[in-house]
């Protein structure tokens, strides 16, 4: 994790008392307290279905059989601690394997999360199949240092049933009040009902080099719906969202659908926030409306209500279906009226489509008289608006996709060395690891260009 990062996350951290408050009491009540005497940093361990399960879980001969379990017994020791006036954390290391029937976790404040090898493919957390009107998320994290990490998160559930949205948000993680994840893959989460972000929740806390894919918000069944603000992601409050990618996630429609519908990726305040979304690429999701009215919020690839979007890539994303009436939708990126920036982006190749007809759609604003488009600075996109801020005109042969999936700038690219220079670059790193400034300007989007590596040819 980025240092500069390390350092805002760590001061963040720094009251004991918030520990308490933040871990729930309830979950101490019931458990036995045992002569175990926890240290300033504590190790648990999670070995799938170890028949030699014991407390205190301190080694992997006597690692915890399930995450949850694990989790609990880890909350428990913080909790206790913080009872006796100590401050303690624990890491919760999961051994290789797929932990089918995990779900409903959650972590307090110290407490972390995290995938025992590194490598995030290797541990698999959640439930391959659930339907229910009932939301059943995979982990939830509350407080500032609560941290996920190294892991694949998968099967998340959340419902927003007849007019509550109390529970209509992450299905695959919840993070709040300072809680992070890094380094990890969210995938094939299901919205049901009008249920938002499928796949992750981020509000006034962090989300680090994640991958959020496969996610699907199926449509509402009634007249009365709750408007589905980010399918895959939504992002509130005094968040960071820096080097993520939100790519193949999908939402579908009916006719009952009302305004402020749609972002695969959905910055949304009520007032003016320190909302942050950076390095970050947003790529070929899909969302399906099919109704007529005018003055709907709608987006396939982001949607903006106060908040910066910078240093992103919004490409290959598609709107279907949206009719000719409808006011302020693309297939890009949206801005709610004037409420939202968009700085130094890659908005490319996101079209709206109906009846077998493409669109190009890469922006749009909420609002007939076209304000807010004076909030587009130094992007890359086509085709340009008068009401636009420096801005440079994309060309599509310029950029591509390579055979791994990376999005990458080729030669001759109008992005290179064309983005608005912020102090927060000194030290950054692209959505890839490469240094922010790479060769002294940076680009705009998420990545920079990469010159070819030459070679010489010696005759003998």
């Amino acid at each position: 994790m980025n240092l500069r990062y390390l350092a805002i996350f760590s001061e963040r951290a720094r009251s004991v008392g918030a520990k308490l408050l933040r871990c729930t009491l309830g979950m101490v009540i019931g458990f036995s307290l045992f002569a175990f005497s926890a240290n300033a940093e504590t190790k648990v361990y999670v070995v799938k279905d170890n028949p030699n399960a014991a407390e205190p879980y301190n080694t992997w001969e006597t690692a915890a059989a399930t995450v949850k379990t694990a989790t609990i017994f880890a909350t428990n020791l913080v909790a206790t601690a913080a009872l006796e006036g100590q401050d303690i954390t624990v890491e919760v290391l999961v051994g290789k394997g797929e932990y089918n029937n995990d779900n409903n976790i959650y972590l307090c404040a110290g407490v972390t999360l995290r995938g025992a090898t590194g490598n995030r493919d290797d541990v698999i957390i959640g439930q391959s199949s659930y339907t229910s009107a009932t939301t059943k998320r995979i982990v939830v994290a509350t407080g500032a240092g609560a941290v996920i990490a190294d892991l694949t998160i998968t099967g998340g559930y959340v419902y927003a049933h007849a007019g509550d949205s109390k529970y209509a948000y992450g299905g695959g993680v919840y993070l709040t009040q300072g809680a992070m994840i890094t380094n990890c893959h969210i995938t094939a989460c299901t919205g049901h009902y009008g249920g938002q972000a499928a796949g992750l929740y981020v509000s006034s806390s962090y989300a680090y080099d994640t991958l959020v894919d496969k996610c699907v918000t199926k449509p509402y069944k009634s007249a009365s719906p709750i408007p589905t603000y980010g399918y895959a992601v939504y992002v509130t409050g005094n968040s960071v969202v820096d080097r993520c990618q939100i790519v193949d996630n999908k939402a579908t429609g009916t006719k009952y659908d009302t305004n402020r519908t749609g972002g695969a990726l959905c910055i949304y305040n009520s007032a003016a926030s320190s909302t942050i979304v950076r390095n970050s690429l947003i790529a070929r999701n899909s969302a399906t409306y099919q109704r007529s009215g005018k003055n709907v919020w709608m987006g396939s690839g982001v949607s903006i209500r106060y908040g910066t979007l910078e240093n992103c890539t919004i490409v290959s994303n598609k709107a279907v279906d949206v009719s000719a009436n409808t006011t302020g939708s693309a297939a890009g990126v949206v801005v709610r009226k004037d409420q939202g920036t968009v700085r130094n982006c890659h908005i490319a190749e996101n079209y709206d489509v109906s009846a077998d007809v493409s669109v190009l759609k890469n922006y749009g604003v909420s609002d007939a008289n076209e304000n807010g488009l004076d909030q587009f600075e130094y992007c890359c996109t086509s085709p340009l608006h008068a009401k636009f801020v420096s801005c440079v005109l994309d060309d599509k042969t310029k950029w591509t996709f390579d055979k791994r999936g990376r999005v990458k700038l080729l030669k001759g690219s109008p992005c290179i060395d064309a983005a608005s220079q912020q102090s927060w670059m000194v030290g950054a790193t692209d959505l890839y690891g490469r240094d922010r400034k790479l060769y002294g300007k940076a680009d705009i989007g998420a990545v920079e260009y990469v010159k070819p590596m030459g070679f010489n040819v010696i005759v003998r």
